[in-house]
């Protein structure tokens, strides 16, 4: 009797600390599914942040073209005849 109650009360905690060590797996899986949930939004805005930087880039690149193409025609005195230089 004695140890049919002993026996019990070991497949009880058993039970328990399997539970516990369940719950515990459980918590972290979720933690880490979290986290990188969160740094996959952070790609993405680093992404989107990295793109309109290039477009920036280029536009000024184009604006300081249309710059040099100005001030050539402006010191050609407004004359088409004097070859302007092209950007490379």
């Amino acid at each position: 009797m004695i140890e049919g109650m002993i026996e019990r009360l070991l497949q009880r905690r058993a039970v328990l600390i399997l539970t516990v060590l369940a719950a515990a797996v459980f918590v972290l899986a979720a933690t880490m599914a979290f986290r990188k949930h969160e740094a996959a939004g952070r790609l993405d805005a680093a992404e989107l942040f990295t793109q309109l930087t290039l477009r920036a880039a280029r536009a000024a690149h184009e604006l300081q073209s249309e710059r040099g193409m100005s001030l050539g025609y402006l010191a050609s005195d407004g004359r088409l005849d004097v070859p302007l230089q092209e950007a490379a």
